[in-house]
């Protein structure tokens, strides 16, 4: 069992435009959570996993409506404050989702937990999930924007 959970990379928060908006709350404010540095552990990657989820139902980056990184860093750690809910999501992804979300890093689930609650989920079924994809701007002046549609059919058994 590995007992190393960083990864080889390292994070800054010397800068506000070193805020991302995917980062798990102790990513943003290691001291609030008596950390010495904001480097990424499997934790915060279950935390910005199911930010990805979020923005691939919504074709948004995740709480888009926040004026500015400080404000941002406030909510997200201070207030709490998550995505909403997609209409889109079923309800067993978005109860997978909201525990990816804990505040705590230690009460999120494991990557493994979650390949397994995924696994159940699409089981038998195909899952649907609408993104918004850029599309390169021509001299045909085609739309910036387009929205698309992802199927991943389930190959599991």
């Amino acid at each position: 069992m590995k007992t190393n959970k960083t990864h080889a990379c390292s994070a800054h928060w010397d800068k506000p435009e070193n805020v991302d908006h995917w980062m798990a709350p102790e990513r943003l404010m290691p001291e609030d959570f008596h950390l010495a540095s904001a480097h990424p552990t499997l934790e915060s990657d279950v935390y910005s996993f199911a930010m990805l989820i979020c923005q691939l139902y919504t074709g948004l980056p995740p709480l888009p409506k926040i004026p500015n990184d400080l404000a941002f860093v406030n909510r997200v750690v201070r207030r709490k404050q998550r995505p909403s809910r997609p209409p889109e999501i079923s309800d067993e992804l978005w109860a997978v989702v909201t525990r990816c979300w804990s505040h705590e890093p230690g009460d999120r689930p494991t990557m493994e937990s979650l390949n397994s609650d995924i696994k159940k989920i699409i089981r038998g079924k195909s899952v649907a999930v609408s993104v918004r994809s850029r599309e390169v701007a021509s001299e045909s002046k085609k739309p910036e924007t387009s929205l698309g549609t992802i199927v991943f059919e389930s190959g599991l058994q």
